[in-house]
């Protein structure tokens, strides 16, 4: 479509817009998921991922103004992820990415999933990452409007949001490759 420059990528439809790409961008690739695609001038789909970057920025960026930064250096950082879906495997990229000697723990409602994630950063690279099962992480009573990130016994927690949408994959990317 003339004047298309770019959109955004949901659940369903993160992995099966792949193979109807030109390009795919390093990072999507490993991730092996697109949330955003940007049309070039020629007309050339280029995807990419940055459903991970948010969950890093909430944890290495002042979330208010005169606030701290959760952890400032994730190299070292603990995280426990909860999830192994497709945006926490995003965000568990981006985290590998950054926790050279940090330690990464993976909980989810299968272990089948968590083991997979744990695989699959192990496979870009040597360090901690393990699957904690989830009757092992403590139970602490929720507030109402629980925070997006929050620590429990010391770890911090980062549940992935996961947004949902239908339509014709195929159809839409066509229409916007015109």
């Amino acid at each position: 479509a003339e004047g298309f420059l770019g959109g955004s990528v949901t659940v369903p439809y993160k992995q099966a817009i792949i193979p109807l790409l030109d390009d795919l961008d390093p990072l999507a690739e490993r991730i092996g998921a697109v949330n955003v695609v940007v049309r070039s001038p020629d007309g050339r789909l280029t995807g990419y991922n940055t459903d991970g970057l948010g969950g890093v920025r909430a944890l290495t960026d002042p979330v208010l103004p005169g606030s701290r930064a959760m952890i400032p250096d994730l190299s070292r950082a603990r995280v426990l992820l909860l999830g192994a879906g497709g945006a926490a495997q995003a965000l568990a990229v981006y985290l590998w990415d950054q926790m050279t000697q940090g330690a990464l723990m993976i909980s989810n409602r299968t272990r089948l999933g968590a083991d997979a994630l744990c695989q699959r950063l192990l496979a870009m690279r040597t360090g901690r990452v393990s699957v904690v099962a989830d009757e092992d992480i403590p139970r602490r009573r929720a507030a109402p409007v629980a925070p997006p990130l929050r620590q429990i016994s010391g770890i911090n927690v980062i549940p992935p949001l996961v947004h949902q949408r239908r339509g014709h994959l195929r159809d839409a990317v066509d229409a916007y490759r015109r």
